[in-house]
Formats: structure tokens, sequence, C-alpha cells
């Protein structure tokens, strides 16, 4: 399984992806109007766990998500900014599913 962490914006995405199997980690910035983005989750083995930080117009995101098969967690919807990033993302999802 991968853990994904992804600081969302409207026009990309800042993405940490970390593979439980292998324990590497790479990150990428995705461009959202291109469907960069969208063919990189479409290639993402499901289910992924996906950590959300979202800002702006992140409906059709999150619903792509879900229709991929890919588990969506921490999702802040419409709110600003923080000083949070994908990695500090990928880990609250990571969090989310200790006992």
């Amino acid at each position: 399984m991968k853990i994904v962490g992804c600081d969302f914006h409207p026009r990309w995405q800042q993405v940490a992806v970390f593979d439980l199997e292998t324990g590497e980690i790479s990150e990428w910035k995705l461009s959202n109007g291109d469907g960069e983005a969208e063919r990189f989750y479409r290639e993402l083995e499901a289910p992924a766990l996906v950590g959300v930080e979202a800002c702006g117009n992140s409906q059709w995101f999150l619903e792509l998500l879900e229709r991929l098969g890919h588990q969506v967690r921490g999702t802040r919807r419409g709110m600003r900014r923080t000083s949070r990033d994908s990695h500090s993302c990928a880990k609250d999802a990571h969090e989310g599913t200790r006992p």
C-alpha cells in the first residue's frame, strides 16, 4: 500500500508518496488543469491512503479519488492554507489508520 500526502491548491498540488513495502519516498508537483494530476492518481495502484490538505475548489478532486478506489483522510474544505505540507498530510493519513 502507498500513503500519499497531498497539499492541494486550485491550479496545482504538491504530493509526497510513501511506499510501505519499500520505504521509498517520492515527491511530485502536479498540475490540475492539464490532466497531469488525474493521470497520476489513475496510475496509482488502488487502494492508496490519501491525506489531503485542501483549499479552493477541491470537490472534483475528492470525488475522483473516491471513484478510483482510494481512501481519503484529513480533508479540510474551505480552510485557508496553514504551514502544513505534503509530508505532514501523509503522516496524518498514516496515523489515522492506527488503533
